[in-house]
């Protein structure tokens, strides 16, 4: 029988919060944000933004993003998440597993000069730049605008 964070798809991680459970995807810029056991690769997810609030009307419930499974090939997913190809902290194991540990450029120890240059500019907590963090909510309050803006065209 597979573990809870087993079903949680490769570049995200089971999270428990106020009685919610759900898969958190990570973001990083290069090996250097992950842990010593994990790469940084892409892995384009389908996400979603979930409320933390038993009423999903709820307008002042906490969000978070959800990441419920790799994107298709063809980059879609189903109609209520949307694919976000970024860069994911994975274990090592499954990188090998999925070929990712082969590609060309995907060395673990290449130096960040080197490494790929991730769309949204991301690095590792109190590092200089962009804190992923932040970026992460930006993408919620995007994600949310944008749902609600569906949400009301349908009635």
């Amino acid at each position: 029988m597979a573990s809870p964070a087993d079903e949680c798809p490769a570049g995200s991680t089971l999270k428990n919060e106020e009685g919610f459970t759900w898969c958190q995807p990570s973001v990083c810029k290069d090996d250097a944000n992950c842990s010593p056991s994990e790469v940084c690769r892409p892995i384009p997810l389908c996400v979603q933004v979930g409320k933390l609030d038993k009423k999903q009307d709820a307008k002042d419930a906490a969000e978070r993003l959800v990441a419920t499974q790799r994107c298709a090939q063809d980059d879609t997913c189903p109609d209520t998440t949307t694919c976000s190809k970024m860069s994911r902290c994975i274990g090592k194991a499954a990188a090998d597993k999925m070929g990712l540990l082969s590609a060309p450029g995907a060395s673990a120890s290449a130096a960040p000069a080197e490494t790929k240059k991730s769309s949204c500019g991301c690095v590792v907590a109190g590092g200089h730049g962009i804190d992923p963090v932040a970026v992460t909510l930006a993408g919620l309050v995007l994600l949310a605008i944008g749902s609600r803006k569906i949400h009301r065209r349908r009635f």
